[in-house]
């Protein structure tokens, strides 16, 4: 039922009816993840990411959990926690996408442009068509001024994902740079 009103968009109820399974079965990790998941839609970093501690506490061998932190603490602007939660997830998944794109965009908001970009190019090795990775990267070379490289990125983040609109304004802003 709760997976229902998540899937449904009404976040506080799906909330409750987690919280209601995790009052039955303290050790749900599963639930943890989807009321951490509502409270990310509702714009509460700090009870995601305490859910998604309790998820690794719970299954500390799970790469996902330390990822699905690390984007959580991305929206909480704790960016060199995030990059800690990334190479968490690197530790126990060296082949994440997910991992070297969180990792990425947290090092683009410290502005390590060079090391955002090395993570990217590893994000692409491992899944070529991820628009978000090629987005973050498009991002980080228009920082450091490549701006052709910058636009080939956003061409191809566009290409994968025509729905973008992160994508496209990049593409805008870079063009007028």
């Amino acid at each position: 039922e709760g997976f229902n009103l998540l899937n449904q968009g009404h976040y506080n109820e799906a909330i409750g009816k987690f919280t209601s399974a995790i009052e039955i079965n303290p050790n749900f990790a599963h639930a943890y993840g989807l009321r951490a998941i509502a409270k990310d839609n509702i714009k509460d970093s700090d009870g995601a990411i305490e859910d998604k501690s309790k998820c690794i506490e719970l299954e500390p061998n799970n790469g996902e959990g330390y990822e699905n932190r690390g984007f959580s603490k991305i929206s909480a602007k704790d960016y060199k926690g995030a990059m800690t939660d990334f190479n968490m997830a690197l530790q126990i998944n060296p082949n994440s996408s997910m991992a070297y794109q969180g990792r990425g965009m947290a090092k683009t908001e410290l502005k390590y442009y060079k090391g955002a970009i090395t993570d990217f190019n590893i994000a692409l090795q491992i899944n070529p068509n991820s628009s978000r990775a090629f987005q973050g990267r498009g991002f980080a070379k228009t920082e450091l001024k490549d701006y052709n490289g910058a636009i080939d990125d956003w061409n191809n983040a566009i290409r994968l994902d025509p729905n973008n609109s992160e994508a496209y304004f990049g593409r805008g802003f870079t063009k007028g740079d």
